[in-house]
């Protein structure tokens, strides 16, 4: 399993079987390979719950009017809103302000993420 910058994460499939697992980590630059980290303390995934407010069973038919638009027959409004991280500086503030968006009832979201500054800065990847 290999995790690309700048993503530093992984998703490793098959791991909700109820096994035990272990990970160690390497690291690879232009300067080589690292040793490898000693093993993290054995894990045992939990399996991740079906979504909730899917529409399940039979294809749904989908329209829209001026109005609003309308899936199954039912009207059904979309909130969106937009959220720009560069105007609130402190990232750790960035979760809060997705979170108070959900809450006000915004269903949908446009975040737009302009490469280089939550990257460590201009010309810097």
């Amino acid at each position: 399993m290999t995790a690309a910058e700048p993503n530093q994460w992984a998703i490793v499939p098959g791991l909700a079987d109820g096994r035990r697992v272990t990970f160690t980590v390497t690291a690879t630059s232009a300067n080589g390979t690292s040793a490898a980290s000693p093993a993290s303390d054995p894990v045992t995934p939990e399996p991740v719950a079906p979504p909730r407010d899917v529409l399940r069973g039979h294809p749904q038919s989908v329209g829209y009017d001026h109005y609003s638009v309308i899936i199954g027959g039912r009207r059904v409004l979309l909130w969106a809103g937009e959220f720009d991280y560069y105007r609130l500086p402190s990232p750790s503030l960035w979760i809060d302000r997705l979170q108070e968006m959900k809450a006000a009832g915004f269903k949908r979201g446009q975040h737009l993420f302009r490469l280089g500054v939550p990257l460590g800065g201009a010309g810097r990847l």
